[in-house]
């Protein structure tokens, strides 16, 4: 969506100023995963923060909005791309 892309390119602006080399897609989760931990401190007050897991409101990360089930499993769809004369496009679907 529009807000994560524009999250992702800051991201990416100050990752590379920081390090020299644009993020990778390890980098982009490292970030998600740190922000989910920071708010579900931030969140927590004066309860265990692993009480309050998994977080109940999505979270805003670079690689989209967080978000988790009852069991703790991220949710959400995942797209899949290949590559075609240098670049990533969607793959269509398979039948069932």
């Amino acid at each position: 969506d529009a807000g994560s892309s524009a999250s992702l390119e800051l991201f990416g602006k100050r990752f590379a100023r920081m390090f020299g080399a644009p993020p990778d897609l390890s980098a982009a989760a490292a970030h998600d995963a740190a922000q989910v931990l920071i708010e579900n401190l931030r969140r927590a007050g004066d309860t265990p923060a692993y009480r309050r897991f998994p977080p109940v409101l999505p979270t805003p990360g670079v690689t989209g909005d967080i978000r988790f089930d009852t069991s703790g499993n991220r949710t959400g769809a995942l797209q899949v791309l290949i590559c075609q004369r240098g670049r990533f496009v969607p793959t269509t679907p398979s039948p069932p």
